[in-house]
């Protein structure tokens, strides 16, 4: 009979703590040029978000679809979202705001003022993956300060990041979460260390929580890890588990009514989740060739 080594069990499931707070003080600005970029960039998206947000009504509008560049500002902002499968758990990462709405239509409150508290956790999400790109660039990357700070303001300006950064929108969001586990692992690799099963667990719900094909992104330093085969097998199925039970959660788990729904075409299981799972299956076979030949 084959039995399980405990041992192994517990080293999934440990926390390095002193790795964990090295990660944690490493992503606190720890000179100036640091705290230059992350409050200069901040300051600069949030005036931009709010001279737009006090001149239009692109924030406070109750539009709720297509509003601009195919975003779904107000479908994301006060309603979640109306895609339960790419986008499980995005309601609940959004319903302080929409409380905080009903707060302000209740007591009658100028919703410019509402704005701009959005735009202001807007702003501060590019803004920190403005800052997360130049650590990974000067600490993992190891280029020197000043070509490290040009990149990240060249990175500052694109197209994407302006947009984002006065829009309320899922990608908003998954910009700055994958931002973060970009570098946070990343980190993690470059001081020979391996992330934690509970690495996977929380960014794999958090990212693949808000956009579902982020997901397997959340699986690829497993082909980077120094640990048994076995236990990258443990890892990986995981995050598979986290991206179905987050995509079934909305359905209740009800398997038997969800598939069912499929069959008849009544729930709209886009492309996307199909990529989810083809991306999975490719990481998967990346892992398989590396690790086993």
């Amino acid at each position: 009979m084959y039995n399980v080594d405990s041992s192994n069990v517990k080293s999934i499931f440990s926390i390095n703590r002193a790795s964990a707070f090295q990660v944690f003080y490493s992503l606190v600005p720890s000179h100036l040029a640091e705290r230059c970029l992350l409050f200069c960039s901040w300051f600069v998206y949030f005036v931009l978000g709010s001279y737009i947000a006090l001149s239009t009504s692109i924030i406070d509008t109750k539009e709720t679809n297509d509003m601009y560049l195919s975003f779904d500002n107000s479908t994301t902002l006060y309603f979640g979202s109306v895609e339960k499968p790419t986008h499980p758990l995005t309601k609940f990462f959004y319903l302080p705001f929409s409380l905080l709405h009903d707060l302000f239509v209740k007591y009658g409150i100028n919703e410019k003022y509402f704005s701009l508290i959005v735009l202001l956790f807007c702003s501060f999400f590019v803004a920190a993956s403005v800052f997360f790109c130049f650590k990974y660039v000067q600490n993992i990357v190891k280029i020197d300060i000043w070509p490290a700070l040009l990149i990240s303001v060249f990175y500052s300006v694109f197209g994407g990041c302006i947009i984002l950064s006065f829009t309320p929108e899922t990608f908003t969001f998954s910009l700055f979460l994958l931002s973060l586990s970009v570098y946070v692992v990343s980190f993690i690799l470059i001081v020979n260390q391996k992330p934690s099963i509970w690495y996977y667990i929380v960014f794999g719900t958090l990212i693949g929580g808000q956009t579902v094909t982020n997901a397997p992104k959340v699986a690829i330093p497993l082909l980077y890890e120094k640990s048994s085969f076995r236990q990258k097998i443990v890892k990986f199925i995981i995050v598979v588990f986290c991206i179905s039970a987050m995509i079934l959660m909305r359905y209740k788990f009800d398997l038997l009514s969800f598939f069912m729904l499929i069959w008849r075409g009544q729930v709209n299981i886009p492309v996307q989740i199909f990529l989810c799972g083809i991306h999975l299956f490719l990481i998967f076979s990346v892992a398989m060739y590396l690790f086993l030949r």
